[in-house]
């Protein structure tokens, strides 16, 4: 999402790396891609900071950017006007029974965090499919 166009990307990966059960995986990655994904086409940032972190019982995962930020205002607006991204975000976050939160960076940009249990066997997602 971010080739050629100049945004600085970084990965930092902690705790020991292992497979995630599938639900987690999909989650976390399609939670993690709309991030992203909102960085490039609304942020104006020349940086995205990604951060995986294996805990014991849940994987966190944090993207940060330093652009523009986004308000609640304009988070609110989005959804008036059939934008889901960020209330999606949290959404499927709950689903697997954990949590999305959206905040304004200090000094300017946006954090996104995602925690989701690595013990939650089975899911609302999994239910759905």
């Amino acid at each position: 999402r971010t080739a050629g166009l100049g945004i600085e990307v970084e990965v930092v990966t902690k705790g020991k790396r292992r497979g995630l059960p599938s639900s987690v995986e999909d989650a976390s990655f399609r939670i993690g891609r709309e991030a992203i994904v909102n960085v490039v086409r609304h942020a104006e940032a020349s940086r995205i900071e990604i951060q995986l972190e294996f805990r014991p019982n849940t994987f966190y995962l944090e993207v940060r950017d330093n652009g523009r930020g986004v308000s609640l205002d304009e988070a609110g607006e989005a959804r008036r006007r059939g934008h889901f991204g960020l209330s999606g975000m949290a959404h499927r976050a709950t689903l697997m029974a954990g949590r999305c939160d959206v905040r304004p960076r200090p000094g300017g940009g946006t954090i996104v965090t995602l925690e989701l249990p690595l013990d939650h066997s089975e899911t609302q997602l999994d239910r759905r499919a």
